[in-house]
């Protein structure tokens, strides 16, 4: 099992919601070892309607589907009962992971893997 941050900007927001288990991406934007089975934090930009720089829930990884113009990830969404803010998260992330981090899109979905230490210290 892998581990990912799932940035939600704002250009899926309205047609992929950050709860609705859909994670549409560009494939340069995917890592391809990202399988049904993972896990992805999902985390909202400021540019995200709703919500702002915070990680709302997990997704279960269930199929990805890749074609040459888009990759979508679909998950089982499980919401946190209280979000995780920018800062707790750049706290539990170690240096190549924070400097990925650090220089967010706000304006697309990304996707980036994590180590399980700072997974579970989200």
């Amino acid at each position: 099992m892998s581990y990912f941050i799932a940035v939600f900007g704002e250009k899926y927001a309205n047609t992929s919601p950050v709860d609705g288990g859909k994670y549409p991406l560009s494939p340069a934007d995917c890592p391809s070892t990202i399988s049904a089975g993972d896990t992805m934090v999902l985390y909202c930009t400021a540019s995200y309607p709703g919500y702002y720089m915070e990680a709302v829930g997990l997704g279960e990884v269930t199929k990805v589907q890749q074609n040459t113009n888009e990759v979508v990830i679909y998950y089982k969404y499980s919401p946190f009962s209280q979000t995780v803010s920018r800062n707790k998260i750049k706290a539990c992330l170690d240096g190549s992971e924070m400097r990925r981090f650090k220089y967010l899109h706000l304006s697309r979905n990304w996707l980036f893997e994590i180590s399980s230490p700072s997974f579970n210290c989200i």
